[in-house]
């Protein structure tokens, strides 16, 4: 029997805007944590309706920007046609994992999943506002955005939004060492 507990499906690369200081140091770790969170999730087959017999053979990545306010409201407004900021935007490269990958990415071994890029400013904000710290904000925010590249979306239904606050809090719990 493997060792679920170290087996990490996937790669992210982290990409912060020179400008975006708000990173704590530990930020890589926390995004590594939360990958091994998603990594396990995935193998105990915790995301309704997405097979994991399809991801054996491939490596899963992403990446992760962390953006100001005015890189965010050009991508809010070119992609979502929305002319303001927003916390957290993701692109995803597949429709929806819980349809099925394309044989493209199970032949090449590597399924990217997508970017997902973060307000810095908005993180701050909103961090403050809900006195909470500015890493937990942006796990939160990360979190958020993985699920999206997984094919979940908040905005489809209220059943969709309850599935997606469900995982993340579940995910979240996990991260902070809750369950």
């Amino acid at each position: 029997m493997s060792d679920t507990n170290n087996l990490n499906l996937f790669d992210a690369t982290v990409n912060i805007d020179s400008n975006q200081n708000v990173c704590p140091e530990n930020f890589d770790s926390s995004v590594s944590e939360v990958l091994k969170i998603f990594s396990k999730f995935l193998i105990e087959d915790r995301f309704p309706g997405i097979d994991f017999s399809s991801f054996k053979e491939c490596r899963l990545s992403l990446s992760l920007y962390m953006i100001d306010d005015d890189e965010m409201i050009e991508l809010n407004e070119k992609y979502r046609g929305k002319k303001m900021t927003t916390d957290v935007l993701s692109f995803p490269v597949q429709d929806d994992l819980r349809e099925g990958i394309d044989s493209f990415s199970l032949a090449s071994g590597e399924l990217i999943l997508g970017d997902i890029f973060i307000s810095a400013p908005v993180a701050v904000r909103q961090a403050g506002e809900a006195k909470l710290t500015i890493e937990v904000e942006l796990v939160e925010l990360f979190i958020h955005g993985i699920l999206h590249l997984m094919g979940y979306d908040h905005e489809l239904s209220e059943k969709e939004k309850q599935t997606m606050y469900n995982l993340e809090e579940e995910i979240f719990d996990r991260y902070k060492g809750k369950k």
